[in-house]
This record gives C-alpha cells, structure tokens and sequence, in this order.
C-alpha cells in the first residue's frame, strides 16, 4: 500500500487508489508531491517505463509529467496541456502490452516526445481518456 499524505495535492490519493499496478513506480509515487506545484491538481497516474526507466507519468490539471528516481540518477519530463497535441495508446509487442504515446509540440513541431511501456491495460486506457478530455480544455480555454 502507497501511503501519500498531501492534503494540498488534490486527486492524488483518488489517482493512486484507482492504479491497478504500482511495481516500478512505488518510490516514484511517494515522492511525487516534490514534483508538484503549489496547488496543482492530480488527475491521473500510470506506472510504466520509458527508456528501461521504471517510473510514473502524471496528469494534472496544468501538464503531464514522467518522473524516475534511480540510485544515481532522477529523471523528470514534463509538457504543459497546451503543448501536448495528442495522446494515444497503442499495443506492441507480442504480449500486445500497452504503451502510452505523448505528442507534443516542443520545438515548433508536433512530434512523439515520450513513449511509457509496459503499463497496465486499464491504467493505460483511463489514463489516455482523462488526458484526452483535459488536452480538449487546454485548447478550448487558451482559445485554440
């Protein structure tokens, strides 16, 4: 069991309680309000791995974000709303497992910026969903 207390991250504890795998992004998870902005607002977790680093990726009301906390290293990615221009979910491999797919547009381009393997089934998809519908309001409050 994951135990966040932040009282001033909202969605956080509701995000974790929704997460259907939590292996490889335990540490991640607990470290995460470190990662946050005063008030900002979590709206989705999944845990997965980008680049063979096991870590979670993070919706929230203002960006997504993937952060990875190795012995050496610390490793963070993040896109504001209203520089992601697609989110989708694909299967590869043989096991057909999930990824995924964040397209961004960083350097005046829309191009793949990040790619999350190996993520439960279920998170993938409510993931990509709440991401859809938020990417939707980025653009539609920024008058795109």
């Amino acid at each position: 069991m994951i135990s966040v207390e932040h009282p001033s991250y909202t969605g956080l504890a509701e995000a974790i309680a929704r997460l259907n795998n939590t292996m490889g992004g335990k540490k991640e998870i607990e470290r995460l309000p470190k990662y946050l902005f005063d008030g900002e607002a979590v709206v989705e977790l999944a845990v997965g791995m980008v680049k063979a680093n096991a870590g979670v990726l993070v919706l929230t009301d203002r960006r997504i974000l993937f952060v990875f906390e190795g012995l050496t290293k610390n490793h963070t990615r993040g896109f504001l709303l209203d520089q992601v221009k697609g989110i989708g979910e694909t299967y590869k491999g043989a096991l057909k497992q999930p990824e995924i797919e964040v397209f961004a547009c960083t350097s005046g381009r829309k191009s793949k910026e990040l790619a999350l393997e190996g993520v439960d089934e279920n998170d993938a998809h409510r993931f990509v969903v709440a991401a859809r519908g938020s990417i939707g309001g980025a653009a539609r409050s920024s008058g795109e």
